[in-house]
Order: structure tokens, then C-alpha cells, then sequence
């Protein structure tokens, strides 16, 4: 594959993907995303094996997901990405799902970057890339990169211990149990009648097994929508792992 091409997967929608509401699971919809990064990532043979032997490997940054429509049990649904660098530090990548008749039920855009395993420093991209491969992003996106809202009261908190089942083969916690642990924090009442429509998710610092988390967040009311700010903080040592603003919709 060229370095600019978008890779597409077709997957069904499975029982299992759906929350009570029949809509996608958030967590269900980062994980898919994940697993055809790292498909696209294999194909272009800059995945974190092909980084391994300088002692690189990527780590998520930041990801901006919305949700526009839920699609039926068992639908077809194709799944696409594609990439470009930004700034040579991040690695953009764009993912969209939609339906066989062109639907869109979900579109994203996620910020990777190379992090050295002795160091834990971020390293450019110019370090592992041709020229070639780095193919510049030229589209704005000044806005993803915007700091999110942060707490100023805490309306709901809870705490987690994280699990041997929340790490992944880089042995740090998933990037979806963050947000999880942020929806978890919530109110039934608001799980119950809400639905998200827009996430954005900062991750700061990783986790690690043993470990106890701390989830805050703030509600903030806006006519038939919500807006909820999340902090995931690290309970020994205080550290903000994760940043989560979140618009939701009533059901």
C-alpha cells in the first residue's frame, strides 16, 4: 500500500456491539478503530514490530470521535482509515464507518506518536520515515489539537482498581478503558437517557497493573444536550492520566 491510500475492512454488526439503546458501545467503536490501525499500520510496515529493533513503539495521543446514526443488528458496515504526518511528530489517522448504502455512522480522527522505550520521550517521525512516508497532512486541524475542559467542580466520582484484562500487549492500561472509567463515573439517569454524540479524549499519562484510578466529572446541562468533562487521575501520586469532554444527546 502507498502511504496516503485508504484501507477499508467490511465488518457486521454484531449482538454484541450494541448498548441498551441499540447503539454502538463506545467502547466497542475504539476498539474497531484500533484493530484496523494497527492492520494499516502492519501494511505500511510501520507498526510498533517494525519499530521494535530501535526500541520505538507507538502510543495514542488523542482522538476525537462522533457518532451520527446507529446502525441495524447484523448490518454490513465498512470500515476505513488512512494517515498523513503532522508537524513530523504526529501520526493522523482517519477513520470512518459507514453502511453499505453510504450511511455514516461514525467518523474519527486519532493522534498517534513514537515513544522511545528506554527514554519514554516522544521521538519524531522523521527518525523511522522516508519523506515519502511522511506525506504532510494539509488539512486544518487546529481545533483537534485544542486543550479540552477541564473540571471545576466534581459531580461524580468513582474508583477503580485497574485489571490484568484493561492492559494490551504493550502491558499499559487500553486506551479505551479510560473512557470506560469515565462513562462508569456517571449518573444511571444520565446512562439511561443519554446517548454520545461527540468525545474527545487527551491521554497524558499511562497506567499500569497494579493500580487504583480515580474517575471525576462535571455535568453541564445545554437545553436537550449535555456536556460531561471527565479527569482520570492516578490515586497514589495524584497525576491526571486522562482528559474526556463529552457531548451527549437524549434519547
Amino acid at each position: 500500500m502507498k502511504y496516503g491510500e485508504v484501507y477499508t475492512k467490511k465488518l457486521k454488526n454484531s449482538f454484541s456491539n450494541l448498548g441498551q439503546s441499540g447503539e454502538l458501545k463506545i467502547i466497542n467503536i475504539m476498539n474497531m478503530l484500533q484493530d484496523i490501525a494497527v492492520e494499516y499500520a502492519i501494511k505500511l510496515k510501520i507498526s510498533s514490530n517494525d519499530l521494535a529493533h530501535k526500541h520505538l513503539f507507538w502510543v495514542i495521543s488523542r482522538y476525537q470521535i462522533e457518532i451520527h446514526n446507529v446502525p441495524k443488528l447484523n448490518e454490513n458496515l465498512l470500515l476505513s482509515i488512512h494517515r498523513k504526518a503532522h508537524k513530523k511528530l504526529y501520526d493522523l489517522r482517519w477513520f470512518k464507518i459507514i453502511t453499505e448504502n453510504n450511511k455514516e455512522i461514525v467518523n474519527a480522527l486519532g493522534a498517534w506518536v513514537i515513544i522511545n522505550k528506554r527514554t519514554g520521550s516522544p521521538r519524531h517521525l522523521t527518525d523511522f520515515m522516508t519523506e515519502t512516508m511522511l506525506c504532510e497532512n494539509t488539512i486544518d486541524v487546529k481545533q483537534f489539537f485544542n486543550n479540552l475542559k477541564i473540571l471545576h467542580n466534581t459531580d461524580y466520582q468513582k474508583n477503580f482498581k485497574i485489571r490484568i484484562n484493561d492492559l494490551d500487549l504493550n502491558k499499559h492500561v487500553n486506551n479505551a478503558i479510560y473512557v470506560e472509567w469515565a462513562i462508569e463515573a456517571l449518573s444511571e439517569d444520565i446512562l439511561n437517557n443519554f446517548s454520545i454524540k461527540k468525545i474527545n479524549i487527551t491521554y497524558l499519562k499511562e497506567s499500569f497493573y497494579p493500580g487504583e484510578i480515580i474517575s471525576k466529572a462535571q455535568i453541564n446541562h445545554l437545553g436537550i444536550h449535555l456536556e460531561t468533562y471527565h479527569s482520570i487521575i492516578e490515586k497514589n501520586k495524584g497525576l491526571e492520566l486522562a482528559r474526556v469532554n463529552i457531548i451527549w444527546k437524549s434519547l
